[in-house]
């Protein structure tokens, strides 16, 4: 007894359970042509097609179409899974055969390739004063999702100074988490907009919103106006001069 004409696709090795978002799957699926009975048929060239059983935001990249050999059997080499991560299965088909679906995959996050802001700072900060909230960084891949890993030093800057200083500690390990969590950043000096940028080595840098510098409490006293420089003994001076209250930055 032989096998009968191919009816339907089966998956005879499974694909990785796990997978990280972008990366190529360690172990890749193979197929196979069965007849209804499901006995193995050796047919080549049939053109056997991967895909995503539901995409869910996800993409499937790699060599998805692949012709059997001679034994029947589609093997494929290259596929990998990007995107968000979570549970997900390949979906094979075949012209008119039955198609086969994989077991489950689970997609984690890939390699860190970027920063995230995940906690804004203050959106309007005192100049001189602790940020209140202060930022927080988060490790990501290139589809966004959180990657945890530990010991990554983050960067603190500001993105342009205009005579104003970024104080405090600036540059912040992130935790078991991948987030980077600072604790006293401070901007000092002339009131304005401005904002922080974040930087990790090669990863791809992450820039706050906008934070409003306003002055900080008063310090000192400046002459905003100066008095008449010549004045005529018992007239009144003429320009009269003006004070003006500054914080220690001016």
């Amino acid at each position: 007894v032989t096998a009968g004409a191919a009816t339907q696709l089966a998956v005879s090795r499974q694909p990785s359970a796990i997978a990280a978002s972008g990366a190529v799957l360690a172990t890749q699926p193979k197929i196979q042509l069965q007849d209804q009975f499901g006995n193995p048929v050796a047919e080549a060239g049939k053109l056997v097609v991967a895909a995503l059983t539901s995409a869910g935001g996800r993409t499937l990249s790699g060599t998805v179409a692949v012709p059997t050999d001679t034994a029947g059997v589609a093997t494929f080499t290259n596929v990998a899974i990007g995107g968000p991560t979570g549970s997900t299965t390949l979906t094979f088909t075949q012209e008119a055969l039955t198609a086969a679906t994989s077991g489950a995959i689970n997609v984690t996050a890939g390699a860190a390739a970027k920063l995230a802001v995940s906690q804004q700072p203050s959106a309007t900060a005192t100049s001189g004063a602790v940020l209140a909230p202060q930022p927080k960084i988060q490790l990501q891949d290139q589809f966004g999702n959180p990657v945890a890993e530990a010991g990554k030093l983050v960067v603190a800057a500001l993105t342009s100074t205009v005579g104003r200083t970024l104080g405090g500690t600036v540059a912040v390990p992130t935790d078991a988490a991948g987030v980077a969590t600072f604790t006293n950043l401070a901007i000092s000096g002339p009131t304005g907009v401005t904002t922080l940028t974040f930087t990790q080595d090669a990863l791809t840098a992450a820039t706050s919103s906008a934070i409003e510098v306003t002055a900080g409490a008063a310090a000192k006293l400046a002459v905003s106006q100066q008095p008449s420089a010549i004045a005529a003994a018992g007239a009144v001076l003429a320009p009269q001069p003006k004070i003006q209250l500054q914080d220690q930055f001016g």
